[in-house]
């Protein structure tokens, strides 16, 4: 029981209705028109530009900076002094830099850490730099 129409839409526990179906493509495609002319707006790119690499693929950074959805390419010293420079921050003037707080690990990643850490071992990689983004 619900007290209103779309109230349980998208439940699990039965079929979607056509109408809910409906209402779901409707509220996708207003958010996708409304990312589109974000991206547009800012980027200064047409929203034909955008449309072309709007697709959910994942983008190499070279890739994002050939299609003008990123200023310039860094790491994260360089992210921090971009920052810096923005705020008004001279370059050599220190500043503290506050950690939010350490996410907990769920289940499924451990396990996958775990995986991932015996197959590193029994290949010998483990004797190879890792390098972690």
């Amino acid at each position: 029981m619900t007290t209103g129409k779309l109230k349980d839409a998208g439940s699990t526990w039965r079929d979607m209705e056509p109408e809910e179906e409906a209402y779901f493509k409707a509220l996708i495609t207003d958010m996708y028109e409304e990312f589109i002319d974000t991206v547009a707006k800012e980027r200064k790119l047409t929203p034909e530009q955008v449309r072309t690499v709007a697709d959910g693929r994942v983008m190499t950074g070279r890739q994002a900076l050939e299609a003008g959805l990123v200023d310039e390419l860094g790491d994260f010293y360089a992210a921090v002094n971009k920052a810096k420079e923005l705020a008004g921050i001279a370059a050599m003037e220190e500043i503290a830099l506050v950690k939010g707080p350490e996410k907990k690990k769920t289940l499924l990643t451990r396990l996958i850490g775990s995986v991932l850490h015996t197959l590193r071992e029994e290949s010998g990689a483990a004797q190879l730099p890792v390098f972690m983004y």
